[in-house]
């Protein structure tokens, strides 16, 4: 895998932190919207995913004007029906206007393939997270989402540097989840009770965690440790597990299991030089 190289071809040591460390605005991204200030720009890649699938979809399932044309009919027949009847007919004529005008919108989301739906519950997921970490901000934590790998399409959903550092990936599963030797499972809270598993979750995490911790070492030139994490948001009634090196942990429960981790990034120079490291990653 291919190692991402320090800003300018320095090492991030102490000496440089200052220089290099811009202000916390810097890393937010102008013309966002308020959704995605919110949430520190949590989910943003993968939204814009999302949209971009199903725009296609539409596109493809119902034509390039179709909507144009649904919303012409609609609003000149609005018009019409305001024009032409009495006004004791308002109240009905407004619940049948607004729930056609709710159909409209909602009948493509309710059709839409998983394959496509799923980018959307993946940001959803992300922003829940960033939401639960945002408490950490407040004890001194840097906390950033969304973030380029420096391959493909692939983002880092979160990285939290404390009194360690963290590499998060968001699940949001909605299910009732449990962890085994053979993964992660999900069964479908409904009368299906259908189940999967979450393929190589585990492995994928570790070596998402070595190359990172390959990255930082790289730029700022002393060994730091990586702690792979699983955010989920769903019936995890383990609460925390670990898997190999890979913890598991219930989202609701994820800023407070962080605080009570052990220490290992103690020397606060070496800190402030990995969080520089942090506040130059690109966004996704």
């Amino acid at each position: 895998m291919e190692r991402e190289s320090p800003p300018s071809g320095r090492r991030l040591t102490a000496e440089l932190v200052v220089e290099l460390e811009p202000s916390a605005a810097s890393f937010d991204d102008g013309g966002v919207s308020l959704v995605e200030r919110y949430y520190r720009g949590a989910g943003t890649s993968t939204m814009r995913r999302y949209k971009l699938l199903s725009r296609d979809w539409r596109r493809r399932m119902f034509g390039k004007r179709t909507q144009f044309y649904a919303w012409t009919l609609w609003s000149l027949s609005l018009a019409a029906v305001l024009v032409w009847t009495s006004g004791h007919w308002r109240l009905l004529e407004g619940f049948f206007f607004g729930a056609l005008a709710m159909a409209f919108w909602v009948l493509p989301e309710a059709v839409m393939p998983d394959h496509i739906a799923r980018w959307q519950r993946g940001a959803w997921g992300e922003q829940s997270s960033a939401r639960a970490l945002k408490p950490l901000r407040k004890q001194g934590w840097l906390v950033r989402h969304d973030l380029a790998t420096g391959y493909g399409k692939a983002n880092r959903d979160h990285i939290a540097v404390g009194p360690a550092v963290y590499l998060l990936d968001s699940k949001l599963l909605k299910d009732e989840v449990w962890l085994d030797e053979g993964g992660l499972h999900v069964r479908r809270m409904d009368e299906s009770g259908d189940e999967y598993v979450v393929p190589d979750l585990t492995t994928r995490m570790t070596g998402a965690a070595e190359v990172l911790k390959r990255a930082l070492e790289a730029a700022v030139g002393f060994p730091v440790a990586v702690y792979p994490v699983v955010v989920i948001w769903g019936h995890f009634a383990a609460g925390a597990q670990w898997d190999g090196n890979v913890a598991y942990v219930d989202g609701d429960r994820i800023a407070t299991w962080l605080t009570e981790r052990p220490a290992d990034l103690l020397d606060e120079r070496k800190r402030k030089a990995v969080e520089a490291w942090l506040r130059a990653l690109p966004r996704a």
